[in-house]
């Protein structure tokens, strides 16, 4: 929280508090890191709740949200956490529907965790809101789901 009082005294002397803040700001660890340290003490119900916390703060509203949760996923996915990813990935796609990014890192998800029909699912959407998308044809492709089936 940057926000700081601007009185008269600060006027007179020339200071300028919100400048001297914004200078001296050291940002706190990102969502990834405190999903998986969340993730890590508390289980996949700390990284959701770590998640939703951030998800509903008003300081993110100009942040690419959307963006965030999915690579907060792929970041929980590469620490060996499939459920915590599944569920940040399934909470990024409830929060955002329209959002291919979101629909695709779930299939991802789903499919190296060992859950193909989650993954033809997420796909199906993923390839309705990008139909050029190669990952997710990639991901048909690696699932043997043919193609008449993939819409």
């Amino acid at each position: 929280d940057l926000a700081t009082s601007y009185d008269f005294a600060d006027y007179e002397a020339g200071r300028d508090p919100a400048l001297a803040a914004a200078l001296t700001h050291v940002p706190g660890p990102g969502l990834q890191e405190r999903a998986l340290d969340a993730g890590r003490e508390r289980g996949p119900a700390g990284a959701i709740e770590t998640v939703r916390g951030y998800v509903t703060d008003p300081v993110h509203r100009y942040d690419d949200v959307a963006l965030d949760l999915a690579r907060t996923a792929q970041a929980l996915s590469r620490a060996k956490a499939p459920d915590a990813a599944l569920a940040v990935a399934g909470l990024g796609t409830e929060r955002f529907p329209d959002d291919a990014r979101l629909w695709t890192m779930l299939a991802l998800i789903a499919e190296s965790a060992g859950r193909p029909a989650e993954a033809e699912r997420a796909g199906r959407r993923a390839l309705r809101l990008e139909p050029d998308s190669r990952e997710i044809r990639a991901i048909f492709d690696r699932l043997a789901v043919p193609a008449a089936a993939r819409r």
